[in-house]
């Protein structure tokens, strides 16, 4: 089974019930336990919003043009570890 969270409070549910050998890829806001921190990030924002209001992002995101999507050009082969068999 393979398991991937992308909400912070999930991963820790599936620390909690034993299965942290079975994440495969986590979302760049899940840092606790910290053994989630050496798990793949599998999306990441499209730009820096620490100390950005509400407007700003709104902003920055429609200034993108895109919304952030999984593992989106930073390298690697971009193969989902959903549906991909490694």
């Amino acid at each position: 089974m393979r398991i991937v969270s992308l909400l912070p409070s999930a991963t820790e549910i599936v620390y909690l019930l034993g299965l942290g050998d079975h994440l495969t890829g986590v979302s760049h806001e899940c840092d606790y336990p910290r053994a989630a921190l050496g798990k793949r990030k599998i999306i990441a924002p499209a730009f820096e919003s620490s100390g950005l209001t509400s407007q700003e992002i709104d902003g920055s995101v429609r200034a993108s043009g895109t919304l952030p999507g999984p593992d989106s050009g930073r390298g690697g082969n971009n193969r989902s570890p959903i549906t991909d068999d490694r």
